[in-house]
């Protein structure tokens, strides 16, 4: 008999249903039993069961700020890759400054939201220093993967003093103080100033802070201007001539993700390119015009390999290595146009495909009609081996290049620039 969707009121009574057999289930178990087991099994460093005692806390009081916030920070615990520590400041600011606005907002009497909120403060605090721990204790890391990761952590801590700055409790006021010192202090042992921080901005956090350092803000300014080459007063007609003539390339926002392609473009060039060698000298050893076949193969892993290290940093776009080529244009009505351009790399790659196809099905005709010789399976095996190789790899290097996963910029006359 066929299902009949459910009415809302069927669905909001099966609900209901389910509330009360989780409370029948936890019945002689209280809300702060299960705080207690949660934050025991966080202690242990078992983040993903404490996240789940957390978010049933949540589901059974839903008004409760705590365990929202302990279940968002578990989310961002026990992780030791470089990568996901440098996505880590950008997320947990939000769940940070959501919090403490929430709990500001509440209906209590002043007392209690004091005591509501210095509870919170002292959890964010201490989640906010363990990050900035992090990053001092595995700095050599971090300078390797992501150089101007300390920039990202200045602004996490400045963006939350900005966001909380003007809440009228005790409690905020005393930790905007520590945010500043923390920015400074930052500031202090790496010698790195945000561009976000601003000569206003920073005589702000030095006039609040009980601490002083003793740091020049001109001469920080300066050296991070001189390594970030940014638009200064360009006329059009100077961006249109820059983007004309100037090498165009792309820059991924985030650089550990450019590493990582880089490394991936090594590993399957070189896997493929010896596989490709594999089929090189069987070709020779057995039916020698097979050898064709692998030639290509053998050409795509060379440029992954090339293109893993000559493009690490930077993506030169007009590139004949590159699956996607763009070049800038001039048009009819005087305006500069981002267009694709015919790529090589491309082209090979299709024909290379199409090759492996055929061979395959050689390969199949032959073992049905002939007898299977052993250079029949090596051809076939090794076939499979680079079929996979190159699915892979072409996964790994058709990554969504757009404006919202990174930056063009321009080498003109000695300078990079970065006009979009």
């Amino acid at each position: 008999m066929e299902n009949k969707p459910q009415s809302l009121l069927e669905k909001v009574d099966n609900q209901g249903k389910q509330i009360d057999d989780i409370s029948q289930r936890l019945e002689g178990i209280s809300i702060n039993d299960m705080y207690a087991l949660a934050k025991r099994t966080l202690d242990y460093g078992d983040y993903q069961t404490a996240q789940k005692y957390y978010n049933h806390i949540s589901f059974l009081k839903p008004l409760d700020w705590e365990a929202p916030l302990y279940a968002s920070l578990c989310n961002f615990k026990g992780y030791h890759d470089m990568f996901f520590w440098t996505k880590v400041p950008e997320q947990v600011e939000r769940i940070i400054i959501s919090t403490i606005k929430y709990i500001y907002g509440l209906d209590m009497d002043d007392v209690k939201k004091e005591n509501e909120m210095s509870r919170c403060i002292e959890i964010i605090k201490y989640e906010m220093l363990k990050t900035k721990e992090h990053y001092f204790k595995h700095k050599s890391n971090y300078d390797e993967e992501d150089s101007d990761y300390i920039y990202i952590l200045e602004d996490y801590f400045l963006n939350v003093r900005n966001e909380i700055k003007d809440i009228d409790l005790n409690s905020i006021k005393e930790f905007i103080i520590v945010l500043a010192e923390e920015v400074l202090s930052l500031i202090e042992a790496t010698k790195k100033i945000s561009r976000n921080i601003t000569r206003e901005v920073f005589d702000e956090l030095t006039n609040s802070s009980k601490k002083k350092i003793d740091t020049n803000f001109d001469s920080l300014f300066d050296k991070h201007e001189e390594s970030h080459e940014v638009k200064k007063d360009l006329s059009l007609e100077d961006i249109k001539i820059i983007k004309l003539n100037g090498i165009m390339y792309f820059e991924y926002n985030d650089k550990v993700i450019a590493k990582r392609i880089s490394k991936s473009n090594i590993l399957f060039g070189t896997l493929i390119t010896l596989s490709s060698i594999g089929g090189l000298i069987i070709s020779m050893l057995g039916k020698w015009y097979w050898i064709f076949i692998f030639l290509l193969p053998f050409l795509y892993g060379i440029s992954l390999i090339v293109k893993g290290i000559v493009q690490r940093n930077k993506i030169k776009c007009a590139s004949i290595l590159n699956m996607k080529r763009e070049k800038n244009r001039l048009t009819s009505n005087g305006n500069v146009v981002l267009e694709s351009r015919f790529s090589f790399m491309r082209f090979l790659v299709l024909i290379m495909l199409y090759i492996l196809l055929l061979l395959g099905t050689l390969m199949f005709i032959f073992a049905i009609t002939e007898k299977v010789t052993v250079y029949i399976w090596a051809y076939l095996i090794i076939g499979i081996v680079e079929c996979i190789f190159i699915t892979i790899s072409l996964k790994a290097v058709a990554e969504n290049r757009s404006i919202y996963n990174g930056k063009y910029s321009y080498y003109y006359k000695g300078k990079f620039y970065k006009l979009d």
